[in-house]
């Protein structure tokens, strides 16, 4: 999932200055890697994992296109909602499979603090 993550910030920041070619190049590495390697992957053995295969389901039907369509449409604003509402899904599956101490910030190029960080709901 560390590779999800790097590639997840790396589509926001190339999204956000304009680099399309090569967020679509880390979206399509993100939805190979929910489609090809996960399903094979060895569960995590601590938290809630039998949550995973069906939250992956949903992310792959959902999560991907949406970011699709707001590269796709070259409208910043379209892009931004996706990816918020996708970093949001990542939150979401964190939160149902234990390990909501893994938060995605909502934005491209933003960072969550170590020290004061909101509680999510």
């Amino acid at each position: 999932m560390a590779d999800v993550a790097r590639r997840f910030e790396l589509l926001g920041r190339a999204a956000t200055v304009g680099r399309d070619e090569f967020a679509d190049y880390q979206l399509g590495e993100i939805e190979e890697i929910f489609t090809e390697t996960l399903p094979h992957a060895s569960p995590p053995k601590e938290g809630h994992p039998e949550v995973l295969p069906g939250l992956a389901a949903d992310f792959v039907k959902v999560s991907i296109p949406a970011l699709r369509t707001g590269l796709q449409s070259h409208d910043r604003g379209k892009f931004i909602d996706a990816f918020a509402a996708t970093a949001d899904a990542c939150n979401s599956c964190h939160d149902a499979s234990g390990h909501g101490f893994i938060e995605v910030p909502p934005l491209p190029n933003q960072s969550i603090p170590v020290t004061d960080r909101p509680k999510r709901k």
